[in-house]
Order: C-alpha cells, then structure tokens, then sequence
C-alpha cells in the first residue's frame, strides 16, 4: 500500500513538458529577408531539420543540434521562391515537431531611380508567379513586359522613361495576382538643336518634365563678363570672343596659335 502512494505520488508530481513551439522573427517578407527561427520545448542535444517550404516544390532543409536546454536556433535568408506563404517546419523525430508560416512577398528592383525622359532603365524582381507574364507600368503607362522565371523572379527587363512631368512617379510590375512598385523621380532637361552659330543664326529649343500645358520661360545669359575671359587668356591659346552689345561675352572658339 505504502508503494502504491508513493508510486501515485510521483506520477502526479512529475512535470508535464509543454509541446515544442516555433516562432520567426518576421513573418513576411521578400526574397532575401533574413530570417530567424527559434524553436523551444524539444528534446535536448538530437539533431534536428528545418523545412523551409515544407511539402512544395521549393522546399529547403537545413540541419541543427538541439541545445542543452532543448532550445533551437536557425538563421538564413529567404529562397529565391514564388510569391505565396510557405511552412517553416522544425522536427527532431517522427513524434517530435512544430511549424509556422512565412508570406514571400513580391519585389521590384531598379539600376537607377533619378532620370530623364527617354532615359532607359533596366529592372529586376522577385517573389512573382512562376513562369508568368508579367506588365511593367510608370504611373497609368505600360512601358515593357517581361516574363518570370520557374522561381518567381525576372532580370534584366528594360523600359524607357514616358513623357511626363518632373517629380515623384510609381514604377509598378504585375502579373495579375501579385503587384509591386517602387518610386522614381524624374527630371526636367533641355536641348538645343546647336550650340554654336553665327549672330542671327535660329536655335530650336526642345525640353521634357515640364507640367503640362503651362507656359515657360526661355532666357539667355552670357557666360561670363568680357573683362573675365580677357583675364582667362593664357600664351598657349587664342581665344575667340565675341562681345554682345550689353558689354559680356561669351568664348565662342578656341584656336591653336
């Protein structure tokens, strides 16, 4: 009888080891993001694997040990995957495991983000549908398609910048189900049709990121006072000036003596 309690005793006494958890240090992200898996409540010092992707296509295994405390930790960066939520799957044993869910979020990327009108740009991205066809659009304008790979990404899709204003403008990339956009800014510029000519020669202007249907103002100014170029002037080269009759000038030629 007294073998009995005691044997009673002990089962009610002895601890009740919680189920292993699992938890990420983000739960979202685009290809690349690192991520941080702790596991907690598993069986001290066995190996274990993480599944990244658990039961797809794209799955990824590592490998660990538990630590003494039966805690476990894993670090590594998102595959390059398709767009979608994916398992995180951490076991130890047949009997002996726990999960979470990591959303690979679709990303654009550009060469550059500060251009002209008519300047060309190369992008690239990830975490799209798999072997789709995807549109590439400035603000409201489609500009270039492009096509993903088996893994979501494209590279390499090149566009020219439209006619549009300066300032801020969304260069955006789809395939009908996932979308992303990044920001641009583009800038006014200039042109003329000569930069060089006879006094009473035409010079055609032409220019693009202004606003729309606004009226613009074209001024000339000279270079630099005429008393300045003359001070420029050295003994290895005569320069050409031509002087307008507001008293400045401009070097208009340089010829070698």
């Amino acid at each position: 009888l007294v073998l009995m309690v005691l044997l009673v005793l002990w089962v009610t006494s002895a601890p009740v080891r919680a189920a292993p958890l699992v938890s990420l240090s983000v739960y979202s992200g685009e290809v690349g993001t690192p991520l941080y898996v702790t596991g907690t409540g598993f069986t001290a010092s066995v190996p274990f694997r993480t599944h990244f992707g658990f039961g797809t296509f794209y799955e990824v295994v590592r490998t660990g040990t538990v630590s003494q405390s039966g805690t476990i930790y894993d670090a590594f960066a998102v595959p390059e995957v398709p767009g979608g939520s994916y398992v995180v799957y951490v076991e130890t044993s047949g009997t002996e495991f726990a999960s979470s869910t990591f959303t690979v979020l679709p990303s654009v990327r550009l060469n550059k983000t500060s251009l002209l009108v008519g300047e060309g740009v190369v992008a690239s991205g990830t975490g799209f549908g798999a072997s789709r066809t995807i549109t590439i659009s400035v603000d409201t304008v489609t500009v270039a398609p492009a096509a993903t790979n088996a893994n979501g990404s494209f590279t390499g899709a090149t566009f020219t910048v439209p006619e549009t204003y300066r300032g801020s403008h969304r260069v955006s990339v789809t395939d009908n189900i996932n979308s992303a956009s990044t920001g641009i800014d583009v800038r006014q510029s200039a042109a003329l049709s000569s930069n060089s000519g006879a006094i009473g020669s035409t010079v055609k202007i032409s220019g693009t990121g202004f606003r729309a249907s606004q009226t613009i103002t074209i001024a000339y100014d000279d270079l630099l006072p005429i008393n300045d170029q003359l001070a420029n002037l050295n003994g290895d080269e005569l320069d050409l000036i031509i002087e307008t009759p507001g008293g400045s000038g401009e070097v208009a030629e340089d010829m070698v003596r």
